[in-house]
């Protein structure tokens, strides 16, 4: 499989999606299932994070903007926080045009240019959180 699926942290508030070569929606959607299972099997009721490690080098096909909209409709109840790691423009550009047609979305999803500014932004988004 071309993404895997593990907790960046001890205390298993923050998954990391790691992308490896050329990906489609399909895995990525496998890897959403893995990860499910995981905060399931986890036994806490704490949000999570997700952190997409898409990178420089990692191109798929398909509509992103469709995929996009599948993944907010489709994350666990947990996951509170997105952040995807790209330095990519075009990301960003797609990114900031989801918010213009789905303003919530920019609740919950950011981009970071490196995995260490992304582990930052989704401990500090955590953080933010009300809680209850």
């Amino acid at each position: 499989m071309t993404i895997t699926v593990a907790w960046d942290n001890a205390e298993q508030t923050i998954i990391l999606f790691g992308f490896n070569g050329l990906w489609n929606f399909d895995e990525l959607f496998q890897a959403t299932g893995v990860a499910h299972g995981m905060i399931e099997a986890q036994g806490q009721q704490n949000p999570v994070a997700s952190i997409l490690n898409i990178g420089t080098n990692n191109y798929t096909t398909g509509n992103v903007m469709a995929f996009m909209k599948r993944g907010i409709t489709r994350k666990h109840e947990r996951t509170k926080v997105v952040v995807v790691v790209t330095p990519s423009r075009f990301f960003e550009i797609l990114l900031n045009t989801l918010l213009r047609v789905y303003p919530p979305v920019g609740k919950m999803y950011s981009q970071a240019n490196t995995l260490d500014e992304g582990r930052e932004l989704a401990l500090k988004r955590l953080a933010e959180l009300p809680t209850d």
